[in-house]
């Protein structure tokens, strides 16, 4: 049985029946009675051949034969000839001519292929663009649609995943050993790419109309769906939350950046806190977020549920010791600053996130955090402030008043920023411990004038790996044994590279600190300049150095992008943001070398353009 069917797929994926240009499809005479299960029978298909020649072909345990059956007979006996064969294709080449020379060009033509474009990917891919093309007649794909369970499982009682425990659960696994970690990786890549399968269909079945909403009585924009128990909801602003930020724009841009703030905190992958499985969906126009339901959550209220942080954007804010001390291990991965804030009450509360990242205590016990949406902090060069930029971005044409204020920075940006900076206060520290030496007589006389380069440069070596120790042996706390020259050097160097604290390096970043609307209490936070400076210095980093080194890359070739996804991921990968490329564009149209470059980015504006004028008409 297992080989008839895998035959049948494959002339399914080869597009047989174009080449057939009639029927092959399973015979209406299936399944095959007990009798003749006996007999070996597995399956029986109905073929009409480009000779309009019409068989039904009984799969056995032997092969396939062509049987004596017909629309309104039933005679499973060999016909005359019964052309037995061990392969289909092989049956269908010897009773159509017409097949056998297709199926050879056809087979030619594939082989001359990248193996790209032969292998089929192990996970789905969507693309908003899609070509037309003639809707011929398809047996198969007309049976697959009706026929198919895959999709109707969550119909049936008993049959739907849980697909929050399976999410968790996977995390949950050891990864001790290398073997366990692989382990650990396959399974969660798995229950991933289900999820994200059934989010899809879910999606659009939920904008075609065909999932029930739970709130059926509110305005068409507002409502939210469970489907195969995955909840979603549609990116407008339906209660006004993002009437400050931008209204409909920010509300269609959030579940991205939500998205980004699962993806690096799950990239964190820190015991005990917990992310929602999370998938956005652009259909039709429409953007939907997919998100696993926290055990408990649809049993109570979501003020009763949250325990940590706010759901009216500063106002009522929450904290909660635990998810104070999780949120501060993974904010020291992620750059991300503890700082404090007053609600309503005027309280000073302490967050180690963004005002709007929640915390919710599952039934299961688990520690959940969503609303990630302001993980990092915002493009202050796409935002208009009272405060001034530096000179360097107003001669670049910023700041550019956007149609939002959820332009955040990237991760990537915010990395290499802080090794930028790290590098600049070890080399700070070093011409400073050099200058102390300097006035050393012993350390003069034991250095000659007459040393070649070689030597110079392992001097210089040795002194930035002696301000290494230095700032080592100063953040380990042992601040008792560390000359008081020397503390004079690391408060100099933190001072120079806007540390946010003066006796160590220290670069962090405060998500909330142009947020409209939150007050902030600096009482016991570094000074709110300093944290908006750092933020101001970032977004000046990446015109002044990310841009300007990625263009250097474009002509060493180390990393030619070859077209509109090579380059979106390459400009990622150095904390570009997309909307940087027409400054981009503006670059590589002054170098001739660039060229081919040059039209790819022109391309890819101009694709990307269009389908943010699409999208309003999609949703018509």
């Amino acid at each position: 049985m297992c080989k008839s069917k895998h035959e049948i797929y494959v002339l399914d994926n080869f597009n047989l029946t174009c080449l057939l240009r009639k029927v092959l499809t399973t015979s209406a005479w299936n399944p095959p009675p007990g009798h003749r299960k006996i007999h070996g029978d597995l399956m029986y298909l109905y073929v009409v051949t480009l000779e309009d020649k019409h068989y039904h072909i009984s799969a056995c345990s032997r092969g396939f034969y062509i049987n004596q059956s017909t629309e309104e007979e039933f005679n499973p006996k060999p016909a005359t000839p019964s052309h037995l064969c061990h392969s289909l294709i092989e049956l269908l080449n010897q009773i159509s001519p017409l097949f056998k020379r297709h199926f050879a060009v056809l087979q030619k033509k594939r082989n001359q292929r990248h193996p790209f474009e032969r292998v089929a990917t192990p996970y789905q891919i969507y693309s908003w663009t899609a070509p037309t093309i003639d809707h011929t007649i398809d047996a198969i794909r007309a049976e697959d649609t009706f026929s198919s369970k895959l999709g109707y499982e969550e119909h049936i009682p008993g049959q739907t995943r849980d697909w929050n425990e399976e999410l968790q659960t996977t995390r949950e696994l050891p990864r001790k050993s290398l073997p366990e970690r692989l382990l650990r990786e396959r399974a969660i890549f798995k229950v991933h790419s289900d999820f994200v399968a059934a989010a899809t269909r879910g999606a659009m079945a939920v904008i075609d109309g065909n999932v029930m909403a739970i709130n059926p009585g509110e305005e068409a924009k507002m409502q939210m769906f469970i489907w195969n128990n995955i909840f979603f909801s549609l990116g407008f602003d339906v209660r006004d939350h993002y009437k400050e930020l931008g209204g409909d724009a920010a509300a269609f841009v959030a579940p991205r950046n939500d998205l980004q703030g699962v993806r690096v905190y799950s990239a964190v992958d820190l015991p005990g806190l917990y992310t929602l499985g999370t998938v956005v969906i652009d259909y039709r126009g429409y953007r939907v977020t997919a998100q696993s339901i926290i055990p408990g959550i649809l049993e109570r209220e979501q003020e009763q549920s949250v325990v940590y942080g706010s759901i009216d954007f500063g106002k009522t804010v929450l904290s909660h010791p635990k998810y104070l001390e999780l949120l501060n291990k993974a904010g020291q991965q992620l750059k991300i600053l503890p700082h404090h804030v007053i609600n309503d009450k005027s309280e000073s509360i302490e967050l180690c996130s963004s005002v709007e990242c929640k915390g919710i205590i599952g039934n299961d016990g688990r520690y959940y955090i969503l609303d990630l949406l302001r993980t990092f902090p915002p493009d202050v060069n796409f935002l208009k402030l009272d405060e001034e930029l530096s000179k360097e971005s107003k001669l670049l044409g910023f700041p550019i008043e956007h149609k939002h204020k959820l332009r955040c920075l990237r991760q990537e940006l915010i990395d290499s920023f802080v090794d930028s900076r790290y590098m600049m206060f070890i080399k700070y520290a070093a011409y400073h411990l050099q200058q102390i030496n300097l006035k050393n007589e012993e350390i003069i006389n034991s250095t000659g004038k007459g040393k070649d380069k070689k030597e110079d440069e392992e001097k210089k070596d040795f002194e930035t790996e002696e301000a290494k120790k230095m700032v080592e042996s100063v953040t380990d706390g042992n601040k008792l044994e560390i000359e008081e020259s020397t503390k004079n050097i690391i408060r100099t160097a933190a001072i120079a590279v806007g540390s946010l604290k003066d006796t160590e390096f220290e670069i962090r970043f405060n998500p909330d600190i142009y947020s409209p609307g939150i007050r902030h209490c600096d009482k016991n936070d570094p000074p709110l300049t300093k944290q908006k400076q750092l933020v101001k210095d970032a977004a000046e980093f990446l015109l002044t150095v990310q841009v300007p080194s990625f263009i250097r890359d474009c002509l060493d070739h180390s990393s030619p992008p070859m077209d509109g996804v090579t380059l979106s991921d390459v400009m990622h990968n150095r904390g570009i943001n997309i909307r940087y490329l027409g400054k981009v564009c503006n670059l590589l149209s002054k170098v001739k070398q660039l060229e081919y470059l040059h039209s790819i980015a022109s391309g890819e504006i101009i694709l990307r353009a269009a389908k943010h004028i699409f999208t309003t008409y999609l949703q018509v």
